[in-house]
């Protein structure tokens, strides 16, 4: 091979590299994100029932 290949190939592998990581981050934030909404979507739902069998939203028919 000759140089100007070997710099081609260093240069292409380089790029390759960093969309592999770029597209891993990704991923990885999105799964962080989809595990932040259903820890905080568990939550809300959590207080919205405890507030309906309390009865607070009865307050509001009247």
């Amino acid at each position: 091979m000759t140089p100007q290949q070997y710099i081609i190939y260093a240069t292409l592998a380089i790029i390759g590299l960093y969309l592999a990581y770029v597209v891993s981050t990704s991923i990885i934030n999105l799964f962080w994100y989809l595990i932040q909404i259903i820890i905080y979507g568990g939550l809300l739902g959590g207080i919205l029932w405890y507030l309906r069998k309390e009865g607070f939203f009865e307050l509001f028919k009247k």
